[in-house]
């Protein structure tokens, strides 16, 4: 914020923000931009948001939310803000935020997803993933989800995993060095095929490094059931692992 040429006061606990910014308005010297951080452990959060949205003396003060992959999977609230930001944050992206959001006039809605019923039985998901930063926030997201995850860090490894354990779904990573995503797959279905009495086949979740049309196509001739681009967005991983487990399920 000093680099910005910004005035700033940090506070770490949310139930002291709507004192000071009281204070602030009754001194003439209004806060122009809140930037709250999703992630406070007492699940503050959603109620100050609501309280800042009740009192008339805030309406032009405008939030900033800052979210994490795994905050957003677990959330169970409605969040009415004027922008959301998501962590890591690097200069260059709070900075356009944040001119973003103070010159918006149009908030919008967070979305939030209630929590599924489920089973007592703990859903096992294996993830097919070199990267250490996306392991650590995959598992986040998938843990607060409530799924059981194991890390495979290459192909080879993914195949030795499958061997030796029972998964109900699978995140493969599609570029890997030693062996890829493609590779590991196609020997899983072969081996798969060959297994007599074997249930209908895994789902695999192919994890692309971009959108481009020729990618799908790839992972489905590699024998992967659906696709995700990355950065991954934590909501829409969480509801295409549900729709194929809630499949699986049924059938």
């Amino acid at each position: 914020m000093t680099a910005f040429g910004l005035r700033s006061r940090h506070l770490n606990d949310p139930r002291k923000i709507l004192a000071e910014i009281s204070q602030a308005a009754e001194s003439g010297d209004p806060y122009g931009l809140i930037l709250v951080d999703e992630d406070f452990r007492d699940g503050s959060v959603p109620a100050l948001l609501e309280r800042l949205h009740e009192q008339t003396t805030f309406q032009e003060t405008r939030v900033l939310l800052l979210s994490s992959a795994w905050s957003a999977a677990r959330r169970e609230h409605e969040l009415i803000v004027d922008g959301c930001l998501h962590k890591p944050v690097s200069q260059s992206q709070l900075l356009e935020a944040i001119l973003r959001t103070v010159t918006g006039r149009q908030r919008e809605t967070i979305r939030f997803r209630p929590a599924r019923q489920r089973s007592l039985a703990v859903r096992k998901i294996l993830i097919a993933e070199d990267n250490d930063i996306n392991q650590i926030v995959t598992t986040k997201v998938l843990a607060s989800a409530g799924y059981e995850c194991v890390v495979a860090e290459y192909g080879r490894k993914a195949l030795e995993a499958l061997s030796r354990a029972t998964y109900d779904l699978v995140l493969m990573d599609c570029q890997m060095p030693e062996m890829d995503g493609f590779e590991a797959t196609k020997q899983f279905r072969e081996r798969e095929r060959a297994t007599t009495g074997q249930p209908q086949p895994l789902p695999i979740i192919a994890l692309t490094a971009n959108a481009m049309g020729g990618d799908r196509e790839r992972c489905l001739d590699a024998g992967m059931t659906d696709d995700l681009s990355k950065p991954i967005d934590p909501l829409k991983l969480i509801d295409l692992i549900e729709s194929y487990l809630d499949e699986a399920k049924a059938t």
